[in-house]
């Protein structure tokens, strides 16, 4: 996955790590209820197709965070080389920083789409002017930069029905 990255596959490379990190944990599932309510004189039992699915039911939707574990994990306890060795130059660290930065921003924005749905968007639109007066924030840093972009969200937002 993390070899030789081209932008016309990526789609196709992104779906594969969503599939294999749904596998992978499927099967480590699979493991762990096959060593369950094992008959006496057996070191593990068998899975029905029913049982199988019935686990792969309950799994909630593989996410791109449950793949940013599974990279965390294999970095941390698996292959370390896979952030060890670094980007093959500073572009490509630069390029693999904005990645990351456009992740954490589009996930900070869904986040702060719920929680708009939930409290409504009068609440956080005080809750991020108050956080920024709070922590003196100049006009160009990432919070006064955030909590600008959601108090003009909010703004153009027409209002509720009830």
């Amino acid at each position: 996955m993390l070899s030789n990255p081209d932008p016309d596959s990526a789609v196709d490379r992104l779906a594969m790590f969503l599939r294999t990190t749904r596998s992978n944990e499927l099967e480590r599932r699979f493991s762990e209820d096959r060593r369950k309510n094992v008959a006496p004189g057996r070191q593990r039992r068998n899975l029905s197709i029913d049982d199988k699915e019935a686990i792969a039911a309950r799994l909630a939707p593989t996410t791109v965070f449950d793949l940013f574990w599974r990279l965390r994990m294999k970095a941390n306890y698996d292959d370390a080389d896979t952030f060890v060795l670094g980007a093959g130059g500073v572009a490509d660290a630069r390029a693999f920083a904005d990645s990351l930065a456009i992740v954490a921003d589009a996930s900070v924005a869904a986040i702060e789409g719920v929680v708009v749905a939930y409290v409504g968007p009068d609440l956080v639109g005080d809750f991020a002017s108050s956080y920024q007066q709070k922590v003196r924030a100049d006009a160009g840093s990432p919070v006064a930069v955030r909590a600008a972009l959601l108090g003009s969200y909010i703004s153009a937002q027409p209002e509720a029905p009830y």
